[in-house]
C-alpha cells in the first residue's frame, strides 16, 4: 500500500494537530500529507478553493481523503464545487454531516460568531453537503464526552462533547461507525486511525459497533 493520503483538519491549529494521526497512517504503509489550513478562520468556499488548487498540484493518480470535523465538509465541498476525477476514498472523522447543534446555540448570543468561526457559520446553512456519485465515503463517530460544554450547549446524546453521533450520519455515505473516544481524542486515537486504515483499503470498517478507543 503505497497510496497517498490528505489529512484535512477542522476548527483546530490548521493541520498540526493532525501529525499524530498521519504518524498512524504512515506506520499503515501510506505516504500521508496534511493540508495545512486555518479552516475554521474564514469561508468554508475559501478552505475549498484552497484545498483543490492543492490537490491538483499533486501528481498522484489516486489520493485518498481524510477530514476531521470540519475538514471533513471542506473536502465534500470541494468535490461538489470543482471537478475531481482521480480515484480515492473519503473518510469523515467527527464530521457535522446534517446539523451543529452547539455552534447554533453559541450564535445566538450577542458577538458570538467569532467563537464559532467563519468557517463553521458559513457551512451550517449548506448542510448536508452532497456526496459525489460514485465516490465512497465512511463516517466516524464519537460518544466519549470530555468537560461540561456538550451539557450546558444542549448537544443531543450520544455525543463526542462536540457533535452528536446523530450529526455525523448522512443518507448518501456508505458506511458509517462509532467509537468511543472524544471529539479532539480522534486525532492521537489508534482505534481511529485502524478504522480509517480499514475503510481506505476495503471501503468497509472493521466494526460499526461501539469500541473502546486505544490512546497509545
Amino acid at each position: 500500500m503505497n497510496d497517498l493520503v490528505v489529512l484535512v483538519p477542522g476548527a483546530g491549529v490548521g493541520g498540526a494537530d493532525l501529525l499524530p494521526m498521519a504518524w498512524r497512517l504512515q506506520r499503515c504503509g501510506y505516504r500521508v500529507k496534511i493540508f495545512f489550513c486555518i479552516t475554521w478562520g474564514k469561508p468554508l468556499a475559501e478552505s475549498t478553493r484552497q484545498l483543490y488548487h492543492w490537490l491538483s498540484k499533486q501528481p498522484d493518480p489516486r489520493i485518498h481523503l481524510v477530514g476531521h470535523s470540519l475538514g471533513g465538509l471542506v473536502i465534500l465541498r470541494c468535490l461538489a464545487d470543482y471537478p475531481w476525477t482521480r480515484a480515492g476514498r473519503i473518510v469523515t472523522v467527527g464530521t457535522p454531516h446534517t446539523n451543529i447543534t452547539m455552534a447554533q446555540r453559541v450564535l445566538r448570543l450577542p458577538v458570538a460568531r467569532w467563537l464559532v468561526g467563519r468557517g463553521v457559520a458559513s457551512a451550517l446553512p449548506l448542510l448536508p453537503l452532497p456526496i459525489p456519485a460514485g465516490r465512497e465515503v465512511g463516517a466516524i463517530a464519537g460518544t466519549h464526552k470530555l468537560g461540561v460544554r456538550a451539557f450546558f450547549l444542549a448537544v443531543p446524546s450520544p455525543n463526542d462533547s462536540v457533535i452528536s453521533v446523530q450529526e455525523t450520519q448522512h443518507p448518501a455515505i456508505a458506511q458509517h461507525t462509532v467509537l468511543k473516544v472524544s471529539h479532539n481524542g480522534m486525532l492521537i486515537s489508534r482505534a481511529v486511525a485502524e478504522e480509517v486504515d480499514a475503510f481506505l483499503r476495503n471501503g468497509r470498517f472493521k466494526s460499526s459497533e461501539h469500541r473502546r478507543a486505544e490512546y497509545h
